[in-house]
């Protein structure tokens, strides 16, 4: 059964503060223990018997003890560092907070479903929780402007596996804090305008401590409201004056399992009634963050220009768009009707003709709209220009009312290419664009589209192609924690040795990686024979490498440019086809020249195309 917040005044109030848009949301380690990581006291406990087991010395052992029992965890933590030594220290702090097999507890779900209007978030907390539900850039150091900005996360003690941003001793607190006079003049920008809620937070720890503290200074004398989120049990009557004397505003929960159900219904108390049935967003199936692409995809959104996610193929363009769509629909960037469509899944007789494509288009809105059906059905018989007709049927009658957006998104939008119904579509979806900075209600439309092929290639009158009013987004290759991710979402655990070897040996490409992991996984084989045994054997992987290479060879200029840049010694590519070759996947930039994208098609390209490179 959920469990229904009480009615207070308070949460009436911090409702109204979310719904301004400037509430700060602070983070802390009881929210990480929620998911059943470890608390700053059992990290440390954990690192006093990897001292005892390791012959430390006794002296520095009862330190560290009398250091936890005070609660100062920033003097343990620097203590028991000191003695252990740099590596070993970190190696026990990454295995003890690494998160890849945990799943999301519901406070950090509710925490995400806040995005819409949530300012930012600020955490202590060294593991990826919070990245993983919210999606947003996450900065390991605080920004100088972070007051200019919005849906960052700042990881004030660091991030887990970036062992230099770890904060643990209160001279890095400061130095994290107080960096820079422009970094003190941002923070205090920051804590005088807005408010903030603490969630996890227990204000006994002593980096906290000292953290609030710099708080209060930089924020002035007339600070925003501060809420807090904390166990019942814990506000005895002399701390809770204390607290309340701190300019805390103390909202009181029930300390046992409150953290699992009372506080993630309270946070969802904070929503819109009709969105708090719709956050958060269903997560895209095996959809592995990639946090760029998402920041300028939505930034875009809201500037009105279209979005155009572009990639080789099976690269995540799908599952990004379903990931931005989901995000969408929820109500992130606003109220939104959302059409989606796929071109590659309209039929062929749909491909054929501009008349059938525009007619089922037509109903596609419609239908998707809640339009009536007979809308589409005389369009058709009408001799008005299909531009012409259908921009007025959206606009007299399918236009949502404000302030809603009209989102269409295109999924496969490549299957146009070189088809009757190119030109027609592509002229269509840019004058809808264009009409956006014109009149209303087109400034409310917003398009997003996923597609295979270069633009240019797409349409060769580029004055006419919808993507040209902004550059598209180029999809990136999935690194380091993105593959690790992604090998949780297949169920599938790996070393740091591993990992690197996968990035080196396969490269970024989440398909290869998919494939190499799939036989690694029912194999139980040491990961380095498994890609040898792919690229060489018959399975998928090969098939794809194979694919991969005769779509090359159709084209004598593709070899002669794959060729050319596999041979160092031969001076020049010509661009036009190094262009193709970038924009396939095939190629990436490198040191002012080019190189093979992916480690496992240069190793398949020199073995298998050694004649031509011989004859160079």
């Amino acid at each position: 059964m959920p469990v229904e917040p009480r009615v207070d005044p308070l949460v009436a109030q911090l409702r109204g503060a979310y719904e301004q848009g400037n509430l700060i949301a602070f983070v802390g380690a009881d929210v990480s223990a929620a998911a059943g990581l470890p608390t700053r006291e059992q990290l440390t406990r954990t690192l006093i018997e990897r001292l005892r087991g390791r012959g430390g010395r006794a002296d520095v052992i009862a330190e560290v003890e009398e250091f936890v029992e005070r609660r100062a965890y920033l003097s343990a933590l620097s203590a028991a560092a000191a003695e252990l030594g740099k590596g070993e220290f970190g190696s026990a702090v990454e295995e003890a907070l690494r998160d890849d097999d945990v799943e999301l507890p519901e406070v950090v779900v509710a925490l995400a479903a806040l995005r819409p209007r949530l300012r930012a978030v600020l955490t202590t907390n060294l593991d990826h929780l919070l990245e993983r539900a919210f999606g947003w850039p996450a900065l390991p150091k605080t920004p100088a402007d972070i007051a200019e900005r919005r849906q960052i996360i700042v990881k004030l003690h660091g991030t887990l596996l970036d062992q230099g941003t770890w904060v643990f001793s209160r001279r890095h607190v400061e130095r994290a804090v107080l960096a820079s006079p422009d970094l003190q003049d941002g923070l205090a920008e920051l804590f005088h305008a807005c408010p903030v809620l603490f969630v996890g937070c227990s204000f006994v720890e002593d980096d906290l401590e000292q953290i609030f503290q710099q708080m209060r200074a930089l924020a002035g004398e007339q600070p925003p409201a501060r809420y807090a989120l904390l166990p019942r049990e814990s506000l005895t009557p002399f701390r809770t004056r204390v607290l309340q004397e701190a300019g805390l505003l103390l909202l009181p929960y029930a300390g046992q399992g409150g953290m699992r159900a009372e506080v993630p219904a309270i946070l969802r108390s904070l929503l819109p009634q009709s969105s708090a049935s719709t956050w958060p967003p269903q997560p895209t199936a095996r959809y592995v963050h990639r946090l760029r692409e998402e920041h300028e995809a939505l930034s875009r959104f809201e500037e009105g220009a279209p979005v155009v996610l572009m990639g080789p193929d099976r690269f995540g363009k799908t599952t990004l768009l379903q990931h931005l769509v989901g995000r969408i629909r929820a109500g992130e960037k606003g109220p939104a009707r959302v059409v989606e469509i796929n071109l590659g899944h309209l039929g062929t007789h749909a491909l054929e003709t501009v008349d059938a494509w525009m007619t089922s288009f037509a109903a596609c809105l419609v239908h998707e709209l809640g339009g009536d059906m007979t809308l589409a059905e005389g369009l058709a018989a009408s001799p008005v220009p299909w531009l012409v007709k259908l921009t007025r049927m959206v606009e007299r009658h399918l236009f949502p009312s404000p302030p809603e957006h009209l989102v269409l998104a295109i999924d496969d939008a490549d299957a146009a290419w070189g088809l009757p119904i190119q030109d027609d579509v592509f002229r269509l979806l840019r004058a809808w664009c264009e009409l956006g900075g014109r009149k209303d209600p087109w400034s409310r439309f917003r398009l997003l589209l996923s597609l295979s092929s270069s633009p240019a290639l797409l349409k060769d009158g580029p004055a006419e192609s919808p993507w040209n009013i902004a550059p598209s987004i180029h999809l990136s290759d999935l690194h380091g924690e993105q593959l690790r991710e992604l090998l949780r979402l297949h169920n599938v655990t790996c070393t740091r040795d591993e990992l690197r070897l996968l990035e080196q040996r396969v490269g970024g490409h989440p398909e290869l990686v998919r494939l190499v992991v799939k036989r690694w996984r029912t194999s139980g084989e040491d990961l380095e024979r498994v890609i040898a045994a792919e690229e060489e054997g018959g399975g998928a992987l090969a098939e794809h490498l194979f694919a991969m290479g005769e779509r090359l060879r159709q084209d004598p200029a593709l070899v002669d440019g794959v060729c050319a840049i596999l041979d160092t010694t031969r001076a020049n590519v010509d661009p036009r086809v190094a262009d193709r070759l970038l924009r396939a996947g095939v190629a990436e930039h490198h040191e002012g020249g080019y190189r093979i994208r992916f480690p496992l098609y240069e190793r398949y390209l020199r073995r298998r195309w050694r004649p031509w490179l011989q004859q160079g």
